[in-house]
């Protein structure tokens, strides 16, 4: 809870600056912690390194001073640039929302845009959605027969349990009656903060059965 929370005040920290500021500013999420840590103070540098059983706080640890040029400043950058480049690791705007492509049915209104940017969440390896606008147009589809709809990933989400090979629908999540719903509430909820009095619009993405 407590990550979730320094990202949403991130969030907000970010959309308050300018325009010049904000394309200068870049901050990126990984689930994995670097196996050290590299504290800068004029031309020094602390390095931290960590065990599995190590306080990953910095409070149980041993800390050795060096040189931002020497050897072990290098390793230490290498690792954290290691993290930074990773498939796995996102930007904060990722975080927020993962961009899609919807392949709207025949007899669907033209004006349903197919290419969204959309709030998510994954819980219990499923990959759910929050999109007012989005379950509106997903019910324009009902004149067609269709429950669900074509769509197309354009990232892969880390914790959605597919194989990035099985086509994906799109459908609405029925809160009334899905055994999931309070594991998928309390993951929206430590993402985007609670959602109050008025309940959020929630879809799922799932991969076509074999």
């Amino acid at each position: 809870m407590a990550i979730f929370d320094v990202l949403i005040a991130f969030r907000h920290w970010s959309e308050s600056l300018s325009a010049n500021a904000t394309r200068a500013f870049e901050l990126k999420v990984f689930s994995a912690l670097p196996p050290a840590r590299l504290y800068l103070a004029g031309n020094k540098a602390i390095c931290s390194f960590f065990g599995d059983s190590d306080n990953r706080d910095g409070s149980n640890v041993r800390h050795y001073e060096t040189s931002v040029l020497g050897g072990l400043g290098f390793y230490v950058n290498d690792a954290f640039d290691q993290l930074w480049d990773s498939s796995e690791t996102i930007t904060l705007t990722e975080h927020w929302y993962t961009p899609l492509r919807v392949d709207w049915p025949e007899g669907t209104s033209p004006d349903l845009e197919p290419d969204r940017r959309v709030g998510y969440a994954v819980a219990d390896g499923g990959l759910f959605l929050s999109d007012q606008q989005l379950l509106f147009d997903l019910g324009q589809t009902a004149n067609t027969g269709r429950i669900d709809v074509p769509v197309r990933l354009r990232r892969r989400v880390v914790g959605f349990n597919w194989d990035g090979q099985r086509p994906l629908r799109l459908t609405a999540f029925d809160r009334a009656r899905d055994p999931r719903v309070a594991a998928v509430t309390a993951a929206m909820n430590a993402k985007y903060g609670s959602e109050g009095r008025v309940r959020r619009s929630l879809l799922e993405i799932r991969p076509v059965p074999r």
